[in-house]
């Protein structure tokens, strides 16, 4: 699981709890709108999703949010336009890091995109272990790391790397709508706690 598969989970979640949910796929790939489409051809319409790309994501949100509650905007993460763009008009910027090394080690550079932003704007930026380990050491220091990092706020719900969340987005699903009470826990635990974040 990364970016995508966090993206279009909470935008599900959002539309759960009765939002009126935006998903803007700014990723070249359009790996979170062929999500959608997959999930429509279900019978579920719950969030409305569009393509946007480079500088259109800056441009045409502003026109967007009078229309939805909620817009959440997946976008790749190396330094691209579409990542500045979406860290110029969001309110919160959420990076999952994988406990291993290469992932660990291009935290810094992102985060000075986000210093480099926040001259212009500011974003509140979090981090989370994603596809983390059930256990071991690897978890442990890369949460250790993340906590001591300046200008971003380290998540302590770490999302396992459990096979649900690869079934789940294969069948076009949350994984709130899955069986798999763990990894719902996880899931529920990180959006709480982003969310008592957010309200602080």
């Amino acid at each position: 699981m990364g970016k995508t598969t966090l993206a279009v989970n909470f935008a599900i979640a959002a539309a759960r709890a009765g939002r009126e949910v935006l998903l803007i796929d700014g990723d070249e790939q359009a790996t979170a709108l062929t999500f959608t489409e997959f999930r429509s051809e279900r019978g579920v319409h719950d969030f409305t999703a569009i393509a946007l790309h480079g500088r259109a994501i800056r441009s045409q949100t502003p026109l967007l949010l009078p229309k939805y509650s909620d817009i959440f905007i997946d976008v790749g993460g190396r330094d691209t336009d579409g990542l500045r763009a979406a860290l110029l008009v969001c309110d919160a910027c959420l990076i999952p890091v994988r406990p291993r090394n290469p992932d660990v080690w291009a935290i810094p550079s992102m985060l000075t995109i986000v210093e480099e932003i926040r001259s212009i704007r500011e974003c509140s930026v979090f981090t989370v272990l994603n596809a983390a380990d059930a256990t071991g050491q690897d978890n442990v220091e890369a949460a250790q790391y993340l906590a001591s990092l300046g200008g971003t706020t380290y998540l302590a719900s770490p999302l396992v790397n459990r096979k649900a969340w690869n079934s789940t987005f294969a069948d076009g699903l949350g994984i709130l709508e899955y069986s798999d009470a763990k990894a719902k826990a996880e899931f529920i635990a990180l959006a709480h706690q982003l969310i008592d974040c957010r309200v602080q």
